[in-house]
């Protein structure tokens, strides 16, 4: 069989013995951890056989849980049975601070923190070619079809035509649009 692995960005794919130890076990590409700064990045890709791909937009997860908030306060599971609430509303953990971290769970009731802004990389996208990576990702659990379809548009046109693209304009209305409410995640300040 020619099935060829990849390894996501939950496996935490953050320096050169990490990809190393991919590329021994068979994988044969990768998402790195999203947790790097771009220099950080371009280190790693330039010095890969391995397919290397980088998360450019989208609600990155956080963390994985075995326990269902929703279902146990909301859909009776505390009694042995659920009634699925999770699935007809929305749904976030509060900090201290009062950021909304949104939560989603998948078919087995695992339930997903995911970071309280989109990340988006919309102006930097040329960057990741440059660096020398092969894949970019839009993370989509939380946008609809429709959304996530003219989002890859976006992408796949920055792509194409680079700094001649409308984005780079200072004009550009696509920006107000995809950039409200975004952080650029580690890629330029990395963890603090």
């Amino acid at each position: 069989m020619d099935l060829k692995i990849h390894g996501d960005y939950p496996l935490n794919i953050y320096n050169s013995a990490a990809v190393e130890f991919c590329k021994n076990i068979g994988i044969k590409s990768y998402t790195l951890s999203p947790e790097l700064t771009l220099s950080q990045v371009e280190r790693l890709a330039g010095h890969s056989e391995l397919t290397t791909e980088c998360l450019v937009h989208g609600f990155v997860e956080l963390m994985v849980t075995e326990y269902c908030t929703m279902g146990s306060y909301l859909g009776g599971l505390h009694k042995g049975q659920c009634n699925q609430a999770c699935l007809r509303g929305r749904y976030w953990l509060k900090d201290r601070k009062g950021i909304k971290f949104p939560l989603v769970t998948d078919q087995y009731c695992r339930m997903h923190v995911l970071n309280s802004k989109q990340l988006s990389m919309i102006p930097h996208v040329p960057k990741f070619s440059e660096i020398g990576i092969d894949r970019i990702r839009i993370e989509g659990k939380k946008g609809t079809a429709e959304y996530i379809g003219k989002l890859t548009k976006l992408y796949r046109e920055i792509l194409d035509l680079g700094q001649k693209h409308q984005v780079f304009n200072n004009n550009s209305s696509l920006l107000e649009h995809y950039e409200h409410d975004i952080t650029r995640g580690h890629y330029f300040r990395g963890v603090l």
